[in-house]
């Protein structure tokens, strides 16, 4: 397995143009809501994976409840952090949210460690980390509150 970096796939979310990282096993390694670099043409090369996760993108942002079923690998993750995203993706099922206490008493470790694991999702929406929510609140979001109220009412209106 690797999660070094074989294509960059650029993706129209609804808020920016993003990034869909793929290592050379046609694994998504990485997805970032907003361009870190300047647009590399020679970089970009449709797998057959990064095909089938921009279909699956397209499906959840009109709307209709997606299982994404696009190879990941989070072998830059430590195992606290992939066990933590494995509970997340099962507790926190479409159209629902779970506080961090909530998921920090299945998963283990502490409210703040759940923070800390979804500040460091490298998958975002395949890992939900933005129906993981403060118990008086939203919580944070590394890709901006914004963007968190907008996938959380996204998936509560369907």
């Amino acid at each position: 397995m690797s999660n070094s970096i074989n294509n960059i796939v650029y993706y129209d979310f609804p808020w920016s143009k993003g990034e869909l990282y793929f290592n050379p096993q046609d694994q998504l390694i990485k997805l970032n809501f907003y361009l870190t670099s300047p647009i590399l043409e020679k970089n970009c090369y449709i797998s057959p994976n990064s095909v089938k996760f921009i279909k699956e993108l397209s499906i959840y942002f009109s709307g209709e409840k997606i299982t994404f079923s696009v190879p990941i690998n989070l072998d830059g993750c430590t195992a606290y952090r992939r066990n933590v995203y494995q509970v997340l993706v099962k507790s926190a099922t479409y159209g629902k949210t779970i506080t961090y206490k909530e998921l920090s008493l299945i998963a283990g470790g502490s409210p703040r460690s759940i923070g800390q694991a979804m500040k460091h999702n490298p998958i975002g929406i395949v890992i939900p980390c933005h129906r993981v929510v403060g118990s008086s609140g939203l919580g944070g979001f590394s890709g901006g509150l914004e963007v968190k109220k907008y996938l959380v009412n996204l998936e509560r209106r369907n």
